[in-house]
């Protein structure tokens, strides 16, 4: 091969090697050779914001202490008030028992039962049939019960004669952490 031919050959390979591939790399734009986002604008993109990821670190730690700090300063009887209060995680059984139990230290019978999880909260659903004096009892004991109820609404049906029973639909949420 002659000495003009190599040297045409290797400007023609400079110029096609430069077109195809650096000047992609440099300027985002597309490459036979790299996909999109590959190039060094993107590289630096991606650096960037894992720049700004490491920056508040220090910050998250410092939080994450702080926290942990708070957390062990509460007496563990408190602790276990507080997850009776939120638990962790809610056995729908369990808490289907808990509810029933209520009514029944209440001297009130539950109906229709209905309990729906909505992630981190469960809405309870019910009707008890009793006096007004009975229900002020059952709320009494939901009031008064270590776990977090909400009530929701109430709504009733008075019964035809002052001797009737009251119908009240009952709907309240408990919670648990997510």
């Amino acid at each position: 091969m002659s000495p003009k031919l190599l040297n045409i050959l290797l400007i023609v390979t400079s110029v096609v090697l430069y077109i195809y591939v650096i000047s992609p790399i440099y300027s985002g734009g597309d490459s036979i050779f790299f996909e999109q986002g590959q190039d060094i604008k993107g590289l630096i993109d991606t650096r960037n914001s894992h720049d700004k990821v490491i920056e508040i670190i220090p910050s998250i730690i410092k939080q994450a202490n702080d926290l942990k700090v708070k957390y062990e300063s509460i007496a563990p009887e408190d602790r276990e008030k507080i997850l009776t209060m939120v638990p962790v995680s809610v056995n729908e059984i369990k808490l289907m028992s808990e509810i029933v139990n209520i009514a029944a230290e209440s001297g009130v019978p539950i109906e229709d039962m209905g309990i729906r999880d909505k992630g981190g909260e469960y809405t309870v659903s019910f009707v008890v049939n009793t006096t007004y004096s009975n229900f002020k009892k059952i709320i009494t004991y939901w009031e008064n019960n270590r776990r977090l109820f909400t009530l929701q609404s109430v709504n009733f049906s008075p019964g035809k004669t002052e001797e009737d029973n009251i119908e009240f639909k009952i709907s309240f949420s408990t919670y648990y952490m997510k």
